[in-house]
């Protein structure tokens, strides 16, 4: 936990953990052309679960989030649609 009221550990948070979720390259594997999902690799989706995390931390709740890859399902194929569409939205088109 960090005492937020401290901006001084607050700082001192930000310096030591901030940096190691930026910058990672998502080794995205898919291809919105043809329309393959693909995958990001296993440092990005650490780095993801680290910032989430962080964030986490300053809100005052448990930094505990693990990623669960068995309940990532059709999020992959999702986020494939919304790229390609350049578009975020619940409710892509059919096309």
């Amino acid at each position: 936990m960090v005492d937020t009221a401290s901006r001084e550990e607050t700082r001192e948070f930000y310096l030591a953990l901030y940096g190691l979720s930026e910058g990672v390259p998502s080794g995205w594997t898919g291809n919105t052309t043809s329309g393959e999902p693909g995958t990001t690799s296993a440092a990005f989706k650490e780095a993801v679960r680290n910032r989430v995390n962080f964030y986490r931390v300053l809100g005052g709740v448990p930094a505990n989030i693990s990623i669960q890859h068995h309940l990532l399902g059709q999020s992959p194929q999702a986020a494939l649609m919304m790229s390609a569409n350049n578009a975020l939205a619940h409710s892509p088109p059919t096309s």
